[in-house]
């Protein structure tokens, strides 16, 4: 009886024509790199590229740190640094 179950469970996930995607709501997820311009910094930037799929504007600095390896919030002119972005 229980492999019966475990098989029509299968089944049935297998043969949704609906499957379930995270990030159907909130789009996908993209990353391009940017050249650093005189004057910017990591708020300047992530205001630039601030989204709702994000809870504040620290969490995306905080991305922005994790994803270009930044161990602190100072960033130069001429540098690149790669950015998140989400598109429908």
């Amino acid at each position: 009886m229980l492999i019966v179950c475990i098989l029509i469970l299968g089944a049935g996930i297998l043969l949704t024509d609906d499957p379930v995607d995270a990030h159907d709501e909130e789009g996908h997820k993209y990353y391009t790199s940017i050249t650093v311009a005189p004057g910017d910094s990591l708020w300047s930037i992530a205001k630039r590229y601030l989204d709702d799929n994000y809870e504040s504007i620290y969490d995306y600095i905080e991305e922005l740190k994790d994803i270009n390896d930044l161990t602190s919030n100072r960033i130069q002119a001429g540098q690149y640094l790669t950015v998140s972005y989400y598109e429908p």
